[in-house]
């Protein structure tokens, strides 16, 4: 019984000292009751109230009591360095790195035991964070966490904000902060005792150091997992290391991997005129053949480029790398919602909105009439977006940007037709382009049939790139070169850009330099008729 008196009721009891005086003191409440009233309890029943009587008790002790600063009053409040190694009190030191463009913080704290020595180092990332005052709160919260599970009872937990050292000792108040420090407050209570201080930034440098690593990884990694490289010539990618299979997925091939081809390279599975060498490709990825055949290296031999791989244009941008943050944790409202992306951000302005009207107004809506509202917002923003975006065609400014017809006769220029008709079931095109001379006479009819294409505008870009191989064959100076794919022009021209057509624009670029001049343009379906329907049939023969 004399021993008992000093032991700890342990986790999750709530009762962070001795339970022994609340256990009698139950037992002796229901001995009463059996001998006046005939009453008899459970065993566990006493045991459980009297750690109710205890949880009570601790409590009403520590409702009133502040969170005390460490800070003595001949220190006159000042910031102080590390506290001196105590054969009784832990240190865990705190810090935050904050990332104000993509609402990120990486969090870090250092516990320490009696004698100094490391118990623990933990960090870690958290998005949606406003500023570097909450991100220092959420790390001082983690680091208490820690070490209430690590069952230490007397504390000293530092940080090198002082304007949050105050907020927890009730110095000062900051509105940001109401929940984390209540939950500050609540968890200081598990405590024996619990002590905040503040600390100069250079006696702070380890766990700083931690917050910004963490940080930093979580950029890097996704970067990661969102670049990929589109293939030209094949040297700078390495086939096991790289992402470069898919344009659109993080896909990289992995091992059992053959002691000669550790250190392959994408253009290894090339030939020396940069086409694939399916040998060689299928002995060492089988299980990508397909995949691989369909990507289409640059001819001209043009470099590797890395790409963005959420964007159908490559390149990277703020908003894209915000939403790949985001992407896990992302949900799209099913149909018929009529709202095709995130409806998060909708719903909790909704449930604000409403949480205000019931504070201020006493209203309160059910819930199924905030989601609906939710909806509607959503919905609204949506429309707004995009209703003033119109699809821009390449023509001159002088023809107002309309699509045009067939360009008229000129006796110095001579017109190559394009287009392409395309499988997606056999991955297959046929592709088509007509050259006419500067008096619209026919020069030259060609078509070829091409496998492995895995889109209409892939196809639509390599009959291009062989209308253009036979102009500069029949010696041919100055060209007009038309396509029904308004796209595929915007491409070329350089006003969009398309990743999965990188190798084959490169291309086009480098045959352009062959001729005195040459232009692209966009002409309309029922003016290239010809070319269709000669790339129809060669399709449909080649399957025939």
């Amino acid at each position: 019984m004399v021993r008992f008196r000093s032991v700890v009721c342990l986790p999750p009891s709530g009762v962070p000292n001795a339970i022994l005086p609340w256990v009698c003191w139950s037992i002796w409440k229901d001995r009463n009751s059996l001998i006046f009233e005939g009453e008899c309890t459970q065993p566990e029943d006493i045991a459980t109230r009297g750690i109710a009587l205890a949880r009570e008790w601790n409590e009403a002790q520590f409702s009133d009591i502040k969170v005390q600063s460490t800070l003595t009053t001949m220190q006159n409040n000042k910031s102080r360095g590390l506290p001196q190694p105590n054969h009784r009190v832990s240190i865990c030191m705190t810090d935050a790195s904050w990332d104000a463009a993509r609402s990120r913080a990486g969090l870090a704290w250092i516990l320490k035991g009696p004698l100094g020595q490391d118990v623990r180092r933990d960090a870690m990332v958290q998005n949606f964070v406003n500023s570097p005052l909450v991100a220092e709160a959420l790390a001082v919260r983690e680091g208490l966490y820690t070490a209430a599970n690590q069952g230490i009872s007397n504390l000293w937990i530092g940080s090198d904000n002082l304007t949050l050292i105050g907020a927890i000792t009730n110095k000062t108040q900051r509105k940001e902060l109401l929940g984390i420090i209540k939950d500050i407050h609540n968890l200081s209570s598990v405590f024996v005792s619990v002590d905040f201080f503040h600390v100069h930034c250079e006696n702070n440098e380890e766990a700083d150091a931690l917050a910004k690593a963490i940080l930093r990884n979580s950029i890097i990694n996704l970067l990661r997992e969102n670049l990929g490289k589109a293939i030209g010539n094949g040297t700078s990618t390495r086939v096991w290391k790289d992402s470069w299979i898919s344009l659109d997925e993080h896909i990289k091939p992995f091992g059992p991997i053959q002691e000669e081809a550790v250190d392959l390279r994408v253009s290894d599975l090339l030939t020396d005129d940069l086409k694939w060498n399916a040998q060689r490709f299928k002995r060492f990825l089988p299980e990508f053949a397909e995949r691989i055949q369909c990507i289409k290296p640059s001819r001209s031999g043009a470099e590797d480029r890395f790409i963005w791989q959420p964007l159908p244009s490559g390149s990277y941008s703020t908003r894209s790398g915000y939403n790949s943050m985001i992407n896990s944790s992302q949900l799209v409202c099913l149909p018929p919602s009529g709202v095709p992306n995130a409806i998060l951000p909708w719903v909790c302005w909704s449930i604000w909105k409403d949480r205000n009207s019931f504070i201020f107004e006493g209203e309160c809506a059910q819930p199924e009439d905030i989601a609906t509202r939710g909806i509607a917002l959503a919905r609204e923003w949506n429309e707004a977006q995009f209703s003033d975006i119109k699809v821009q065609s390449t023509l001159t400014t002088m023809q107002n940007n309309k699509p045009r017809g067939l360009p008229q006769p000129n006796h110095r220029v001579s017109i190559s037709m394009t287009d392409a008709s395309w499988d997606a079931a056999r991955s297959r095109a046929g592709l088509a382009w007509i050259l006419k001379g500067p008096l619209s006479q026919d020069v030259r009819r060609d078509t070829m049939v091409q496998n492995f294409v895995n889109s209409p505008l892939v196809a639509e870009a390599l009959a291009v790139r062989e209308g253009l191989y036979t102009a500069a064959n029949q010696g041919i100076s100055n060209l007009w070169i038309g396509s029904d794919n308004l796209t595929l022009i915007g491409a070329i021209t350089n006003k969009t850009q398309r990743k999965e057509l990188l190798g084959i624009i490169k291309d086009i670029h480098n045959l352009s330099y062959v001729f005195v001049s040459v232009d692209f343009f966009h002409v309309h379906c029922e003016n290239n008729e010809e070319a269709d329907a000669l790339a129809k049939a060669i399709l449909r023969n080649s399957i025939m």
